[in-house]
């Protein structure tokens, strides 16, 4: 992080601190928190109870009462709270939204979106975080996006299927009780996929945004970028980032950075993460008595149930990884129903339950 800020941002001391603790000495005009997600919520807290401005990474807190409790803190101490969601920010998703709004009624929407297990992105390398699920790590910036291409005033969860023990997702939402919206998020998939298809009553307007500033299609006919000025205004990053300073100086903050928004995300998240959950449960059960082998799938699954347990640390996801390779290597030498196959069941159903 160091490294990047150095590369990256001119003009304004900017100082890193690897220990939140710590960001309560000196005199700072603003703070950003980007560490590891489990810790946003008490870094937060820390900054705000300075009277600090700061800018929040998603996932911004772990539940809804420390949602609550943040803003209240925040309110308490007169500091301007921020939750960072760079495509609020982005040109070519507004001219996607301005367009798709030219047309008639909006029928449905269709996005998928996937990641290599590792790409370098604006220079730097990108992998994702295991103690985030698939869906809260791609979620904040999918619903983000849905609120910009039309008014939200209800999203209801009707399905959730997942592949590939979790590095698949597909979810199915009712926006406003009228638009179907099917959203398909991969890991460690072959290639980038960033695309948006929605079906206007008259055509159907294509965003494809794979490789920034992506381009946009109607009805299959010519490729227009999606951003004309992308090589010569400011990024979407940077264009955040200028316009949270701006607000921290005039005590106005822009509205894309409201904290009630993020939240009110962050509750559609939650209530598909419980239909997730069960989907993941059907999927490790099943995969476990018939298991043959020791595969990637088995693995990502195994190692994101580790990371969910209460107290996860990387030395204890990697014991428990130990012991069910050990289980399941026990279970394949041996018959269907050796005390192998059920010790593995057991310990499983057990830390099932605590999701």
């Amino acid at each position: 992080m160091s490294d990047w800020v150095q590369n990256n941002i001119h003009g304004i001391a900017v100082s890193v601190s690897e220990d939140f603790q710590s960001i309560s000495e000196g005199n700072n005009n603003a703070v950003f928190v980007v560490n590891r997600a489990d810790d946003h919520y008490m870094a937060a807290c820390q900054v705000i109870s300075r009277g600090w401005p700061v800018l929040i990474e998603k996932p911004v807190v772990p539940d809804s009462i420390s949602g609550a409790s943040l803003s209240e803190l925040a309110a308490f101490r007169a500091s301007n709270i921020a939750v960072s969601n760079v495509f609020l920010f982005t040109r070519y998703i507004n001219n996607f939204a301005v367009r798709i709004s030219q047309g008639m009624a909006l029928k449905s929407i269709l996005i998928n979106w996937a990641d290599r297990e590792e790409e370098i992105r604006h220079g730097e390398k990108s992998h994702f975080d295991p103690r985030l699920k698939l869906i809260t790590d791609s979620l904040p910036h999918i619903l983000a996006i849905i609120s910009r291409l039309l008014v939200v005033k209800m999203i209801e969860c009707r399905d959730v299927r997942l592949s590939r023990g979790g590095a698949a997702v597909s979810i199915d939402y009712n926006v406003n009780r009228q638009v179907p919206c099917s959203i398909n998020i991969k890991r460690n998939h072959s290639e980038r996929v960033r695309k948006i298809d929605v079906q206007l009553q008259n055509e159907n307007i294509t965003l494809d945004f794979s490789n920034e500033p992506g381009i946009i299609q109607v009805n299959g006919g010519a490729k227009i970028t999606a951003d004309a000025e992308w090589s010569i205004a400011l990024s979407p990053l940077t264009s955040m980032i200028d316009t949270f300073l701006t607000g921290c100086i005039s005590n106005n903050l822009d509205k894309r950075f409201s904290l009630s928004t993020a939240m009110w995300n962050m509750e559609v998240i939650w209530i598909t993460e419980k239909l997730y959950n069960k989907s993941f449960h059907d999927w490790i059960m099943e995969h476990v008595r018939s298991v043959s082998a020791w595969t990637s799938d088995l693995e990502y699954a195994l190692t994101e149930l580790c990371w969910q347990q209460k107290g996860a640390s990387e030395e204890k996801v990697r014991k428990c990884m130990y012991e069910f390779f050990e289980l399941v290597r026990s279970a394949i030498a041996n018959d269907p129903l050796s005390e192998h196959r059920e010790q593995l069941r057991s310990q499983l159903s057990q830390m099932l339950s605590n999701l």
